[in-house]
């Protein structure tokens, strides 16, 4: 099997000549590219600490594109980082990651010195745009002390996690290869094609835009930040041919009247994953996207970006949510006898770094028939099989939620909270509950006598701790928390106090 390195050489070379690259009014060639990103690699070689894991402090620039395939090209992990995370968050992911290597854009120096100021012995990488596009003319060196090298990891995610830090998802190489090399064909992209690249480099849908797109020979167009809410101008001006974001996006589209009959006809491939997809919003993109096939695409951090996908027939209408699919030929689906899909093939990680005794019970281990160890991914999703050979999804079996795409343990603002309020009677509930809905938010409610500035101060706290979209849209004070029969925090009353 052909490692990523050698894939993504090859590509370089190959497509030399092809533009690979549209980030911030520019395009680049894969030769560009490519003399860019040996640039890089060369100042991670020579940097004083030698470390196998680097961090990404960079946004939808040069640098962190160029960054990420230094990485591979060095056989080192991956880390990107959220330039818009707290400070404390971000520590404590470099430290979960045991990273000695941050690879910073000139833009968020600033960022990067308050971590130096907590992390002294981290080695910071300044890198200017400037100098990567000096070194994009210059003749390609070849390094063949990096061709040995070979690394387990190839990057690493921290989503939300139920512990109150974020839990980090280390992802092999064999692990996204097997991704790769089901989704390229399936995909179909080719030279000429030009692909969107619509998710921060922190969710790891990103890995799919890069990496299908560079090994197909087709253009990665990245949008600016002004135009994620609205990107339909950004679709007709740049005749983009792939389509991936997560169903939010097309969901404010067709709000402001952006999903009209036959508005992207460039469009042949619309790829949706990361929340349920309502089936009125794929219909109306399928009729805009009239040339495209659509399709759902379903998948935990854990087994891989995606592992199942569901192609949308013409005007399907059959549930209102549509289905999470079939897995992928080289995974296996299970339903345990509570409803909740299990996981297991190529693509599930090993595990989670810094693994606690809970997280651990998300992998369970078992004894095949053939007396190979098969490892399950307890998904937490509900799901019911379909007679047609697909699953259905039917919600979540825990607290997790998704916002904007992003995964959310509500334990992990509740433990913050409770440390902070040296309180129990405290409960995160997120409204409205259904399914496909995209105006969910985050409502902290905490039974105190405590009035006078105490919101204020816990939002501030929290600010310091949570990303943007883990922040509570409202903190409410109960003079008394409602209690079920069982003594327990009634969420039902809570939620009934939002309607």
């Amino acid at each position: 099997m052909q490692t990523l390195k050698s894939k993504l050489n090859g590509a370089l070379c190959k497509f030399a000549n092809c533009d690979a690259l549209y980030v911030n009014k520019q395009t680049l060639s894969y030769a560009q590219l490519n003399n860019m990103s040996h640039y890089v690699a060369q100042l991670l070689d020579n940097s004083d600490v030698k470390s196998n894991r680097v961090a990404i402090l960079a946004h939808r620039e040069l640098v962190a594109y160029t960054t990420i395939i230094a990485c591979i090209l060095t056989a080192k992990t991956y880390v990107p980082l959220n330039i818009k995370a707290p400070i404390e968050r971000l520590v404590s992911m470099i430290n979960t990651a045991k990273i000695n290597t941050l690879v910073v854009s000139e833009k968020y120096q600033n960022i990067a010195n308050d971590i130096k100021m907590l992390l002294p012995d981290i080695e910071i990488v300044l890198i200017a745009e400037a100098a990567l596009y000096q070194k994009s003319q210059e003749e390609l060196k070849c390094f063949n002390k990096w061709q040995s090298l070979t690394n387990s990891i190839c990057y690493i995610m921290f989503t939300s996690g139920s512990t109150g830090k974020p839990k980090g998802v280390p992802i092999s190489e064999d692990n996204l290869i097997s991704y790769l090399d089901f989704v390229i064909p399936f995909c179909g992209l080719s030279i000429g094609d030009r692909t969107s690249q619509t998710f921060d480099l922190t969710f790891d849908l990103s890995v799919h835009d890069l990496f299908v797109t560079w090994l197909s020979g087709a253009c990665l167009f990245v949008l600016p930040e002004s135009a994620l809410f609205s990107p339909g101008a950004f679709i007709k001006k740049h005749r983009l041919t792939a389509w991936f974001s997560v169903p939010s996006t097309g969901a404010i589209m067709q709000k402001f009247g952006m999903l009209k009959e036959n508005m992207y006809p460039s469009l042949k491939l619309s790829l949706f994953c990361g929340e349920a997809l309502p089936t009125n919003m794929a219909i109306a993109w399928q009729k805009s996207a009239c040339n495209s096939k659509v399709v759902n695409f379903y998948g935990p951090t854990e087994a891989t970006i995606a592992c199942a996908y569901f192609k949308i027939p013409d005007d399907y209408s059959e549930e209102e949510i549509i289905p999470i699919g079939k897995a992928f030929p080289h995974m296996s689906f299970s339903l345990s006898d509570n409803e909740e899909l299990l996981i297991s093939g190529t693509q599930v990680t090993a595990g989670y770094l810094e693994s606690t005794p809970e997280m651990k019970e998300n992998f369970e281990q078992v004894s095949s028939q053939d007396e190979n160890i098969i490892t399950w991914y307890h998904s937490g999703d509900k799901v019911a099989w379909h007679e047609g050979g697909y699953y259905i999804y039917k919600g979540r079996l825990d607290e997790q939620v998704k916002i904007q795409g992003y995964r959310v343990e509500l334990q992990e603002i509740e433990i913050l909270a409770k440390n902070y309020a040296k309180n129990n009677l405290i409960k995160a509930i997120v409204w409205p509950r259904d399914i496909n809905s995209f105006n969910k938010a985050i409502y902290l409610f905490i039974q105190t006598n405590k009035k006078e500035k105490f919101s204020e101060e816990l939002v501030e706290f929290l600010n310091k701790r949570l990303p943007h979209y883990m922040q509570p849209r409202k903190i409410i004070l109960l003079e008394n928390m409602p209690l079920n029969l069982n003594g327990k925090i009634d969420s039902n009353a809570l939620r009934a106090t939002l309607e």
